[in-house]
């Protein structure tokens, strides 16, 4: 019988980014949502984990926004003005079963191009 840890104490974050960016604007949009979410959400007392999540362009991600914002969920919303538009959203630190909203969505996933660099 395998034991498993109680992982309620643990923090994750959610990072949703547009998959219609090339892999180099995902990795910065991400960045900045999530260093953003830094700023605005208090310090955790364990370290944060950061799950990340691909969603196909700018409605999408606002179709997120609003469904994880509905469900009580804070988060940042980073518009960068050189695309222009709303490119990734971080969420506040979840907790146990507040995680459960985010189950619906898609783990992100380098696109074919981007695959070798994940064998290094």
């Amino acid at each position: 019988m395998e034991i498993r840890e109680n992982t309620d104490h643990i923090p994750y974050t959610y990072v949703f980014v547009r998959s219609d960016l090339t892999a180099a604007q995902q990795i910065v949009q991400a960045a900045h949502a999530t260093y953003e979410a830094g700023w605005k959400f208090p310090k955790t007392e364990h370290p944060l984990h950061l799950i990340l999540f691909a969603v196909k362009d700018e409605q999408a991600l606002l179709k997120a926004s609003e469904r994880i914002g509905m469900n009580g969920v804070d988060h940042c919303m980073f518009y960068e003005p050189d695309l222009p538009g709303y490119t990734a959203i971080a969420s506040q630190p979840l907790y146990g079963a507040e995680r459960d909203i985010m189950r619906k969505y898609d783990l992100y996933l380098p696109d074919e191009d981007a695959k070798h660099l994940i064998s290094a």
